[in-house]
């Protein structure tokens, strides 16, 4: 159903403060989840509050932050989450290695133990209006085969990055399965077949039968050959073991919200004008852009189109989000969205 944002906003922060979370975190939390939304990445959305609420009430996500500085020099800071909420954790660590980078040109950042972050586009985002490019990655639980195989080895493990340039930033945000768990999960309730290579079932066969991933099943990688396995290889090292954290598969909580989120995320963030000349940067970023576009092919520089949908929907003033949450949302004496 059609919602209005600044009523969706004042629903979802009150339900979070509710439940024990500060109010500075709620609105963390919030700001990513219908950015999401306005971006029309649904699957990273406002339907991701069920999931946040799920962990808080079993007790494996806390409602206030208790982060405990594992690693920081002057290019380097790493926390541990335990067990926080993601969102406000990760938007912390990632402007302080912006701050950082400014002073030495390049830094990097990373949480373990957090729970689910959402869309990295949100956080990659941030470095943009700072000269600074980003590229963040994380870890999730296991979800997806190797080429040619059926066990769950690796997370879905999207990487995102952010490229400053004078009108729309360049912005990449993207898993290295073939989609995301959401997608499928959306087929499922929609009561729709997915495309026959996304998913293999519990002996190895590729399916249409969304039922199957939640049967044992696998997601694929995006490509039949190696390289998206070997992208996630790296992903699952750099944001696992090289910050401390836990062998991908090893991950749990980032579906299961019975288990404690243990996964990892990592941010690197690249100050330009340690580099290069801003303005010359900008200019080759504008011609960059200029002929990728002018190429015939079906694909456009990234952010392009979901900014159209960003700003569409934000002159809207209206967001389209489940009836199920709208409900959830209404429940006691004040009705927020309508």
């Amino acid at each position: 159903m059609l919602v209005k944002i600044a009523q969706l906003r004042l629903a979802l922060c009150d339900l979070l403060k509710k439940q024990g979370i500060p109010e500075e975190e709620a609105s963390c939390v919030v700001d990513s989840l219908i950015e999401a939304d306005l971006r029309g990445v649904h699957e990273q959305g406002v339907m991701r509050i069920k999931q946040l609420l799920s962990g808080l009430q079993n007790g494996t996500i806390r409602p206030k932050k208790s982060v405990q500085v594992i690693k920081a020099n002057e290019c380097v800071y790493c926390v541990d989450a335990n067990h926080s909420i993601g969102p406000s954790v990760a938007c912390e660590v990632m402007d302080l290695i912006i701050s950082k980078s400014k002073a030495v040109g390049v830094a990097v950042g990373s949480v373990i133990n957090a729970s689910h972050i959402g869309s990295l586009h949100y956080y990659v985002k941030r470095a943009v209006g700072h000269k600074c490019i980003a590229i963040g990655c994380t870890v999730s639980s296991p979800a997806v085969c190797l080429p040619g195989g059926r066990d769950r080895v690796f997370g879905t493990n999207p990487i995102a990055y952010a490229v400053p340039a004078r009108s729309t930033p360049i912005i990449a945000d993207f898993s290295t399965s073939m989609v995301s768990r959401g997608k499928v999960l959306g087929k499922l309730a929609a009561g729709e077949n997915v495309p026959i290579d996304w998913i293999v079932n519990d002996a190895g066969k590729a399916s249409v039968n969304p039922q199957d991933l939640l049967e044992g099943g696998s997601l694929l990688p995006f490509s039949k050959n190696y390289k998206a396995s070997l992208i996630s290889l790296l992903i699952s090292v750099l944001a696992g073991p090289m910050i401390g954290g836990v062998n991908n598969f090893l991950v749990r909580g980032t579906r299961d919200m019975s288990k404690f989120p243990n996964k990892g995320d990592l941010f690197l963030v690249l100050h330009i004008p340690h580099f290069t000349d801003m303005r010359a940067f900008l200019n080759k970023m504008d011609e960059l852009k200029k002929f990728v576009e002018s190429v015939e092919s079906s694909f456009h520089i990234p952010n392009t189109n979901s900014t159209k949908v960003y700003e569409r929907n934000l002159m809207s003033g209206a967001i389209e989000i489940d009836k199920d949450i709208a409900d959830m949302l209404n429940k006691g004496d004040m009705t927020y969205v309508q």
